[in-house]
């Protein structure tokens, strides 16, 4: 039922899930995380989906923030196929910059979240 949820572009029931990613335990917390992350990859998954919502992409945004440091690897994972998509909704550009965040922070084996340094894309 929760991915139904937060495919909605609702901002109400985005609020929702993004509280129980907030208030959970633990353990509820990685099995909603996993949830989201282990559906089939591509254009049609949750995350993407949800990554270009106006409204669930700050579920995704609170995941990242909340997830353990394993999980949150998984999550830059599957995001990162997805950045030059990304770049160009507002909603993505916020994701990009909390993930750029984090790979600053843990010096990360993604590379860079942002383009390539010469310029071209």
């Amino acid at each position: 039922m929760w991915i139904c949820v937060c495919k909605s572009t609702s901002c109400v029931l985005s609020n929702v899930v993004e509280k129980c990613v907030i208030h959970s335990s633990r353990a509820e917390r990685a099995l909603l995380i996993d949830e989201v992350c282990c559906q089939k990859d591509g254009p049609h998954s949750a995350l993407y989906t949800m990554m270009k919502d106006q409204y669930a992409n700050y579920v995704v945004q609170r995941m990242i923030d909340m997830a353990e440091p394993a999980q949150r690897k998984i999550i830059m994972h599957k995001i990162r196929p997805h950045i030059a998509t990304l770049r160009k909704y507002t909603y993505g550009k916020h994701i990009l910059a909390k993930l750029e965040k984090y790979y600053m922070k843990s010096g990360s084996e993604l590379g860079p979240i942002g383009g390539p340094t010469n310029g071209l894309m």
